[in-house]
Protein backbone atom coordinates (compact mmCIF):
# COMPACT_ATOMS: atom_id res chain seq x y z
CA UNK A 1 0.00 0.00 0.00
CA UNK A 2 1.13 3.57 -0.64
CA UNK A 3 0.72 4.27 3.06
CA UNK A 4 3.73 2.07 3.88
CA UNK A 5 7.30 3.24 3.41
CA UNK A 6 10.45 1.27 2.61
CA UNK A 7 11.14 0.71 6.32
CA UNK A 8 8.25 -1.76 6.38
CA UNK A 9 9.85 -3.77 3.57
CA UNK A 10 13.26 -3.70 5.24
CA UNK A 11 11.87 -4.78 8.62
CA UNK A 12 9.83 -7.54 7.01
CA UNK A 13 12.85 -8.97 5.21
CA UNK A 14 14.97 -8.76 8.36
CA UNK A 15 12.41 -10.86 10.22
CA UNK A 16 12.04 -13.26 7.31
CA UNK A 17 15.80 -13.78 7.02
CA UNK A 18 16.09 -14.30 10.78
CA UNK A 19 13.48 -17.07 10.60
CA UNK A 20 15.04 -18.65 7.51
CA UNK A 21 18.63 -18.61 8.82
CA UNK A 22 17.60 -20.82 11.75
CA UNK A 23 16.81 -23.61 9.27
CA UNK A 24 19.49 -22.96 6.66
CA UNK A 25 16.94 -21.62 4.16
CA UNK A 26 18.05 -18.91 1.74
CA UNK A 27 15.86 -16.20 0.24
CA UNK A 28 16.56 -16.17 -3.50
CA UNK A 29 13.92 -13.83 -4.84
CA UNK A 30 11.05 -11.49 -4.19
CA UNK A 31 8.56 -9.36 -6.06
CA UNK A 32 6.78 -6.17 -5.03
CA UNK A 33 3.39 -5.12 -6.36
CA UNK A 34 1.16 -2.21 -5.43
CA UNK A 35 -2.05 -3.09 -3.58
CA UNK A 36 -4.59 -1.65 -1.17
CA UNK A 37 -3.68 -4.34 1.38
CA UNK A 38 -0.59 -6.34 2.33
CA UNK A 39 -0.43 -9.81 0.78
CA UNK A 40 2.51 -12.14 1.43
CA UNK A 41 2.99 -15.33 -0.60
CA UNK A 42 5.99 -17.62 -0.16
CA UNK A 43 7.21 -20.70 -2.03
CA UNK A 44 9.83 -23.08 -0.67
CA UNK A 45 11.93 -25.09 -3.14
CA UNK A 46 14.22 -27.96 -2.16
CA UNK A 47 15.67 -31.31 -3.20
CA UNK A 48 14.55 -34.74 -2.03
CA UNK A 49 17.87 -36.33 -3.09
CA UNK A 50 17.72 -39.97 -1.89
CA UNK A 51 14.85 -39.50 0.55
CA UNK A 52 11.42 -41.07 0.21
CA UNK A 53 8.67 -38.52 -0.41
CA UNK A 54 5.82 -38.68 2.09
CA UNK A 55 2.25 -38.85 0.82
CA UNK A 56 -1.17 -39.08 2.43
CA UNK A 57 -1.78 -42.34 0.55
CA UNK A 58 1.33 -44.20 1.77
CA UNK A 59 0.16 -45.38 5.20
CA UNK A 60 -0.04 -49.15 5.64
CA UNK A 61 -1.52 -51.50 8.29
CA UNK A 62 0.78 -51.95 11.32
CA UNK A 63 2.36 -48.55 10.73
CA UNK A 64 2.55 -46.41 13.87
CA UNK A 65 0.81 -43.04 14.25
CA UNK A 66 2.95 -40.21 15.60
CA UNK A 67 2.09 -36.58 16.22
CA UNK A 68 4.21 -33.51 16.83
CA UNK A 69 3.13 -30.52 18.91
CA UNK A 70 0.27 -29.74 21.27
CA UNK A 71 -3.17 -29.67 19.71
CA UNK A 72 -6.05 -27.33 20.46
CA UNK A 73 -3.76 -24.59 21.76
CA UNK A 74 -4.19 -22.18 18.85
CA UNK A 75 -7.98 -22.57 18.86
CA UNK A 76 -7.98 -21.93 22.61
CA UNK A 77 -5.75 -18.90 22.18
CA UNK A 78 -8.01 -17.48 19.50
CA UNK A 79 -11.03 -17.93 21.75
CA UNK A 80 -9.27 -16.06 24.57
CA UNK A 81 -8.28 -13.22 22.23
CA UNK A 82 -11.81 -12.92 20.89
CA UNK A 83 -12.97 -12.41 24.48
CA UNK A 84 -10.09 -10.09 25.41
CA UNK A 85 -7.72 -8.63 22.81
CA UNK A 86 -5.07 -8.19 25.54
CA UNK A 87 -5.18 -11.79 26.76
CA UNK A 88 -1.87 -13.52 27.40
CA UNK A 89 -0.63 -17.01 28.28
CA UNK A 90 0.67 -20.11 26.54
CA UNK A 91 -2.47 -20.58 24.45
CA UNK A 92 -2.33 -17.03 23.11
CA UNK A 93 1.38 -17.46 22.39
CA UNK A 94 0.66 -20.69 20.49
CA UNK A 95 -1.89 -18.84 18.36
CA UNK A 96 0.28 -15.80 17.61
CA UNK A 97 3.67 -17.53 17.20
CA UNK A 98 3.23 -21.22 16.36
CA UNK A 99 6.25 -23.44 16.90
CA UNK A 100 8.01 -24.92 13.89
CA UNK A 101 9.36 -28.47 13.89
CA UNK A 102 13.11 -27.96 14.31
CA UNK A 103 14.48 -31.50 14.19
CA UNK A 104 15.61 -33.59 11.23
CA UNK A 105 12.93 -36.13 10.33
CA UNK A 106 14.30 -39.69 9.95
CA UNK A 107 15.29 -40.78 6.45
CA UNK A 108 12.74 -43.57 6.01
CA UNK A 109 13.58 -46.12 3.33
CA UNK A 110 9.95 -47.07 2.74
CA UNK A 111 6.79 -45.25 1.63
CA UNK A 112 5.18 -43.40 4.54
CA UNK A 113 2.43 -40.85 5.17
CA UNK A 114 2.81 -37.42 6.72
CA UNK A 115 0.97 -34.10 6.64
CA UNK A 116 0.51 -31.00 8.76
CA UNK A 117 -2.39 -30.60 11.16
CA UNK A 118 -3.17 -26.94 10.46
CA UNK A 119 -6.82 -27.78 9.69
CA UNK A 120 -7.15 -29.86 12.84
CA UNK A 121 -5.78 -33.18 14.05
CA UNK A 122 -8.98 -35.10 13.25
CA UNK A 123 -8.95 -33.65 9.74
CA UNK A 124 -5.39 -34.91 9.14
CA UNK A 125 -6.20 -38.34 10.60
CA UNK A 126 -9.30 -38.62 8.43
CA UNK A 127 -7.50 -37.58 5.23
CA UNK A 128 -4.61 -40.02 5.68
CA UNK A 129 -6.97 -42.87 6.66
CA UNK A 130 -9.33 -42.39 3.71
CA UNK A 131 -6.59 -41.71 1.16
CA UNK A 132 -4.58 -44.74 2.33
CA UNK A 133 -7.76 -46.88 2.46
CA UNK A 134 -7.29 -48.04 6.04
CA UNK A 135 -8.31 -47.21 9.62
CA UNK A 136 -6.31 -45.29 12.19
CA UNK A 137 -6.79 -46.48 15.77
CA UNK A 138 -6.02 -43.61 18.12
CA UNK A 139 -5.59 -43.34 21.90
CA UNK A 140 -6.99 -39.89 22.70
CA UNK A 141 -5.34 -39.88 26.14
CA UNK A 142 -1.89 -39.93 24.49
CA UNK A 143 -2.47 -36.85 22.33
CA UNK A 144 -0.25 -34.06 23.72
CA UNK A 145 -2.02 -30.83 24.73
CA UNK A 146 -1.44 -27.80 26.92
CA UNK A 147 -3.21 -28.29 30.26
CA UNK A 148 -4.29 -24.63 30.14
CA UNK A 149 -6.84 -25.59 27.51
CA UNK A 150 -8.89 -27.49 30.10
CA UNK A 151 -10.42 -24.15 31.16
CA UNK A 152 -12.83 -24.72 28.25
CA UNK A 153 -15.61 -27.25 28.76
CA UNK A 154 -15.25 -28.46 25.16
CA UNK A 155 -11.43 -28.68 25.28
CA UNK A 156 -11.53 -32.23 23.87
CA UNK A 157 -13.23 -30.92 20.74
CA UNK A 158 -10.61 -28.19 20.46
CA UNK A 159 -7.86 -30.83 20.63
CA UNK A 160 -9.42 -32.85 17.82
CA UNK A 161 -10.95 -30.18 15.60
CA UNK A 162 -9.23 -26.89 16.46
CA UNK A 163 -7.01 -25.61 13.65
CA UNK A 164 -3.83 -23.61 13.08
CA UNK A 165 -1.65 -25.58 15.48
CA UNK A 166 0.76 -26.38 12.59
CA UNK A 167 1.78 -29.68 14.11
CA UNK A 168 2.70 -32.77 12.13
CA UNK A 169 1.04 -36.16 11.79
CA UNK A 170 3.21 -39.07 10.63
CA UNK A 171 2.14 -42.65 9.95
CA UNK A 172 5.39 -44.58 9.62
CA UNK A 173 6.78 -48.13 9.84
CA UNK A 174 7.42 -49.72 13.23
CA UNK A 175 10.79 -49.29 14.88
CA UNK A 176 11.23 -45.61 13.94
CA UNK A 177 11.05 -42.87 16.59
CA UNK A 178 10.98 -39.35 15.13
CA UNK A 179 12.52 -36.81 17.50
CA UNK A 180 10.02 -34.69 19.40
CA UNK A 181 7.01 -36.78 18.29
CA UNK A 182 4.51 -38.68 20.48
CA UNK A 183 3.04 -42.04 19.45
CA UNK A 184 -0.75 -41.94 19.65
CA UNK A 185 -1.89 -45.04 17.79
CA UNK A 186 -1.49 -47.39 14.87
CA UNK A 187 -2.84 -48.12 11.41
CA UNK A 188 -5.00 -51.22 10.97
CA UNK A 189 -6.80 -52.77 7.98
CA UNK A 190 -9.82 -50.80 6.83
CA UNK A 191 -12.88 -51.21 9.04
CA UNK A 192 -16.30 -49.59 8.98
CA UNK A 193 -14.89 -46.19 10.04
CA UNK A 194 -11.68 -44.31 9.11
CA UNK A 195 -10.95 -43.41 12.75
CA UNK A 196 -11.40 -45.51 15.89
CA UNK A 197 -10.85 -43.32 18.95
CA UNK A 198 -10.18 -44.76 22.41
CA UNK A 199 -11.08 -42.14 25.01
CA UNK A 200 -11.65 -42.56 28.73
CA UNK A 201 -12.08 -46.32 28.45
CA UNK A 202 -14.70 -45.96 25.70
CA UNK A 203 -14.47 -46.53 21.96
CA UNK A 204 -15.71 -43.85 19.56
CA UNK A 205 -15.99 -44.66 15.86
CA UNK A 206 -15.63 -41.55 13.72
CA UNK A 207 -17.10 -42.10 10.26
CA UNK A 208 -17.34 -38.44 9.25
CA UNK A 209 -15.89 -35.11 10.35
CA UNK A 210 -18.24 -32.98 8.27
CA UNK A 211 -19.36 -29.95 10.23
CA UNK A 212 -16.51 -30.28 12.73
CA UNK A 213 -13.48 -29.39 10.66
CA UNK A 214 -11.68 -26.09 11.06
CA UNK A 215 -12.58 -23.34 8.59
CA UNK A 216 -10.10 -20.49 8.13
CA UNK A 217 -12.94 -18.21 7.01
Amino acid sequence: PKTLDENFVKDFYKGLMLACDEFGVKIIGGDLTGSEKVFISATIIGKTETRQISSRKNAKPNYQVWVYGNHGSSAGGLRLLEADAHATGTLVKAHKTPEIYKHTFPNINAPYAMMDTSDGLADALFKIATTSNLTLEIDFDKIPFDKEITIFEDFEDLILFGGEDYGLLAVIPEGITPQGFTKIGQAIPKSETPIILHKGGKIHKISSIEGHTFNHF
